[in-house]
């Protein structure tokens, strides 16, 4: 969806283990003036602690005085911990990415896959292209990646 000009756009980020009513993370953000698939990053202040799950949400606010004409998102992430084996196996790959993001894959460790994925989908479009398709995102495979910045 291409963001009207001029609008707010805000990240939150709860603790959904702990139900914390007070976001552990909030921020605003500038998005692309173009389509595409937008990147928000946490800021390493912010730290998930494993076995914990959270829930996100991103709201582009269109109208501040009329909340109908909004558009939100939100989902839930679990942090988790790689088994030791894993982690071993991770750094004998260093030098295979598409190795180490299957091996992400498999041990449920999204935010790793997506981010090898996206880093060499010029190198390898094919394995970006599937992981979107699995997830019945194909039809964005093409688009361009926003890494957004915090305000």
């Amino acid at each position: 969806m291409k963001a009207p000009t001029g609008v707010g756009h805000l990240t939150r980020l709860y603790d959904w283990t702990n139900r914390v009513t007070e976001p552990m993370y909030k921020t605003s953000i500038s998005l692309p003036k173009s389509a595409g698939i937008v990147k928000v990053s946490l800021p390493k202040t912010v730290a998930l602690k494993p076995n914990n799950t959270y829930v996100w949400h991103f709201g582009i606010i269109c109208a501040p005085n009329q909340c109908s004409l909004d558009y939100y998102v939100n989902g839930w992430l679990r942090r988790t911990s790689l088994a030791p084996e894993v982690e071993a196996k991770l750094t004998q790959l260093q030098e295979e990415p598409l190795e180490q993001a299957r091996l992400y894959a498999e041990s449920s460790a999204w935010n790793e896959t997506i981010a090898i994925l996206e880093k060499y989908r010029e190198a390898y479009p094919n394995a970006w292209k599937e992981l979107l398709e699995s997830v019945r995102l194909g039809e964005i495979a093409d688009s361009q990646v926003f890494d957004v910045v915090n305000k």
